[in-house]
């Protein structure tokens, strides 16, 4: 999983306020292992599973994510799967595809299961997720986010979001004051606020950006995954033909406007254009490992890393143990560094 941020970290009741991962948008962003999707491309059920059809003595541990196509979203999920299973858990997931009205279907599913123990969400609408969150938790679910803490939740895996967006921000800026001096550049932000973590991204990237260059020109593009960041970037190339910098709170996203630069004559070595993002993906560390490349900088969330991380809380929970937040720092990934990554 992901645009203009609320300000910095803050709590919510128990958990701290959506400072969470990912891409990917936001993340990010089909997939391997989820819950076969219904005859009219609905989101997945409980009777759908998700788990691989495998019959786990100990019950289910549920995961859902705001959609499977964000390549770090799958890619976690799938690396998630025999975590659990060893465990002798079954995993179920689903995927919402973007909509909290099948979220909530979903979740209210497993709910009548009555063998999950968990649940772990990324809703994209926190407030929306909190009615089937107070069910889930009367049935004796434990409720767990992967994006923040809301009403309801005992713990979840965070990330300070706005300090992730500023940190990328800042490093376009130090680049556009190194080639650019104090001339005026245009920046193009793709982001959205479909989720607090994507709105929180964006703000930090644009906070970063005007820290470290104040004189930038910022247009927002609200896109994040490819397509929609493909067209959003080639109409922004037409209105704005000047625009240098391309940062993006998803890496579906910058591929996709790097694509549409390509499209549109610019090379793919251009020493005057700077791409920068959050949630690097192996494609976009084979592109970092060209040091000329114009994606220049990558904050990366290993996959594993997530996924190891969202295992112990959710197995935690499910045996009953002590919880709290887990926090995640994202790498930076670079030509100097990208090969390290393959």
């Amino acid at each position: 999983m992901s645009a203009d941020l609320a300000a910095g970290p803050r709590r919510r009741g128990r958990g701290a306020r959506m400072r969470a991962l990912v891409l990917v948008a936001m993340l990010a962003l089909a997939a391997a292992f989820v819950s076969a999707c219904g005859d009219d491309g609905s989101s997945g059920d409980a009777k759908a599973g998700g788990g691989g059809g495998a019959s786990k003595d100990k019950g289910a541990l549920a995961l859902t994510l705001p959609t499977l196509k964000v390549p770090l979203l799958q890619q976690v999920a799938n690396d998630l799967k025999p975590l659990i299973e060893r465990e002798g858990y079954e995993l179920l997931t689903d995927d919402p595809d973007l909509k909290i009205a099948n979220e909530t279907r979903d979740w209210d599913a497993w709910i009548a299961r009555g063998d999950v123990k968990v649940i772990m969400g990324f809703p994209l609408d926190i407030k929306g997720i909190v009615p089937v969150t107070r069910r889930a938790v009367a049935a004796g679910i434990t409720v767990l986010g992967y994006s923040d803490n809301w009403e309801g939740t005992r713990a979840a895996l965070v990330t300070d979001a706005v300090a992730d967006g500023e940190t990328l921000g800042r490093d376009a800026g130090d680049w556009i004051r190194e080639h650019y001096g104090d001339k005026p550049v245009r920046v193009a932000v793709l982001a959205t606020k479909q989720s607090p973590l994507e709105q929180q991204r964006g703000e930090g990237i644009q906070r970063g950006l005007l820290e470290s260059a104040p004189n930038v020109q910022i247009d927002v593009l609200a896109s994040t995954l490819r397509p929609a960041a493909y067209t959003a970037a080639k109409q922004q190339l037409v209105a704005h033909s000047d625009t240098k910098v391309w940062v993006s709170i998803t890496v579906d996203a910058v591929l996709g406007a790097r694509k549409a630069l390509l499209d549109s004559g610019v090379k793919a070595d251009d020493p005057g254009v700077y791409m920068g993002t959050i949630d690097a993906t192996p494609e976009a560390i084979a592109l970092l490992q060209k040091p000329a490349d114009i994606l220049r900088t990558a904050y990366y969330f290993p996959a594993q890393k997530i996924a190891e991380t969202v295992a112990g809380l959710m197995l935690g929970a499910a045996r009953g143990g002590p919880l709290e937040d887990a926090k995640l720092v994202p790498d930076r990934v670079t030509a100097e560094n990208a090969a390290q990554y393959e």
